[in-house]
């Protein structure tokens, strides 16, 4: 059992860590995070963004916890939305 949890565990860590890449260094349609700083922080906006990070990524974890624990119907649901929107963005993202 301590094996499943920990494993669970990395998983999630790993996803989390993936959005957490995609925000900083990933491309929304025509934005670039890097394109709009400038590639260049000041103390003060380094610790802002960070801080910034830090809670999206809390929140992005206990919007996991609570989706594992949200009924099928629903996550089929969010899953095929989530699906399009990624699709819709990878194919269509130079015009937006």
């Amino acid at each position: 059992m301590g094996s499943s949890a920990s494993s669970t565990s990395g998983a999630l860590s790993k996803r989390i860590q993936w959005i957490d890449l995609l925000l900083l260094f990933g491309t929304f349609g025509s934005f670039t995070f890097a394109d709009a700083v400038g590639g260049r922080f000041g103390c003060g906006e380094a610790a802002v963004t960070t801080v910034v990070l830090v809670l999206l990524m809390a929140v992005l974890a206990l919007g996991w916890g609570w989706l594992r624990q949200a009924p099928p119907r629903f996550r089929s649901s969010l899953r095929l939305s989530a699906l399009g929107i990624l699709l819709s963005v990878f194919f269509f993202g130079r015009w937006f």
